[in-house]
Formats: structure tokens, sequence, C-alpha cells
């Protein structure tokens, strides 16, 4: 389920219909909220305007059509097709909605809470490791380097093989770097590989 739903104004619940963390950290910061929650699971509830952003990505309509995505006229219509205590969610919702409109600080730091309206819409997800950060060191030319520090001949690396741009611990992944070290670290690469063929080395 894209995450975008939940960055552009859903929420997360626990199985007590309840919210448990910044949402907006992003989801590999927030992935580690959602399985330490019971279960190891949470919910996404978000609106009938974020359902159509949703609609926009191929794995969203995937999830649509594999009957995964559950719709309520009500808030207590959504709560009884997740099987979440109907009441707790009503109370998160209200809440939600409150900071959203600009009533009082979120308890868990977010900045961008959204109204959101019926009709609501909710699925479960957890967290899952998508990919592994870090790799091999290189240099300036993309090449890998020995445990000594010194490049390795006709080795080259980039993306998610070399050690790139993102910082440590989950929070320091953002969406498109292992890309952009494939990308540049290919450019180096390739220019010092065609440079070392005309040097003759």
């Amino acid at each position: 389920i894209t995450y975008a739903l939940i960055m552009e104004g859903g929420f997360q619940v626990n199985s007590q219909g309840a919210r448990f963390g910044n949402e907006s950290t992003g989801y590999s910061a927030h992935a580690l909220a959602v399985l330490q929650q019971p279960g190891g699971v949470a919910w996404d509830i978000y609106d009938r305007r974020l359902h159509l952003l949703g609609m926009q990505f191929d794995d969203y309509v995937q999830a649509v059509e594999a009957g995964a995505i559950s719709q309520g006229n009500s808030i207590e219509e959504l709560a009884e097709e997740l099987r979440l205590p109907q009441g707790d969610l009503r109370s998160t919702l209200i809440a939600y909605n409150a900071i959203g409109a600009g009533n009082g600080q979120d308890p868990f730091g977010r900045e961008d809470a959204r109204v959101l309206e019926a009709p609501f819409y909710g699925t479960q997800v957890t967290g899952a490791l998508f990919h592994t950060q870090g790799g091999l060191k290189v240099d300036s030319n993309a090449r890998v380097l020995d445990k000594s520090g010194r490049s390795i001949p006709n080795l080259y690396a980039g993306g998610g093989v070399a050690a790139g741009l993102s910082g440590h611990g989950v929070g320091g992944y953002l969406s498109g770097n292992g890309l952009l070290t494939a990308l540049g670290y290919g450019m180096l690469a390739g220019e010092h590989a065609a440079e070392s063929i005309i040097a003759g080395d």
C-alpha cells in the first residue's frame, strides 16, 4: 500500500483503534513502531480523497482488486469492517481531525495532520524489509576498495551494492537514494573505465 496515503493526511492505528506514533517520520522509521504493536500490525485509515490518490498507483489498484481495502460510509462502519473497536477508532478520528483543523498539537509531533471526511477507507499493514543499506566502499571513481583502502582493478560498484548517501539507522533512508547512487556511480565508473581503456591500464 503506497505510503503516500499516510503522508498526504491518512493515519495509522493499532488493534485498539489508537494512534501510536508520528506517521510522518516516513515508512522506514515508522515501520519499527508498527512492528512493536500487538501482532506486529497496524491499520491505515484515510478518506475518499486519499483513496482516489491511491488509485494512481498500480500496487494500490492491485490491493483494491484483491479485496484488501475496506470502506465505510462512517468511521463506525469502517471499524466494523476492519474489526477494530468502534468507539476507540471514532475517538481517534475526532482527535486527529481536531489537530488537522488547527485545534491543538499532535501528541506525537506530527505537523501535517489533515481533516478526513466520510466515506472512510482502511487496510491492515505491517513492516517488512524492503532493501538493505550500506555496501562496498568505493572511491571517487566508483572503484571498489579493499580492506586496506586500495582500489581493486576493474571492479566498480554503485546503487544499492555500494555504500551510498543514506544516513545511519532507519531514518537515514530517503526514497531514491539507491537510484541516485546507481546513476552517479554508474557515470563515474563508465568515465573511469573508458579513460583506463584509452590509457591502456
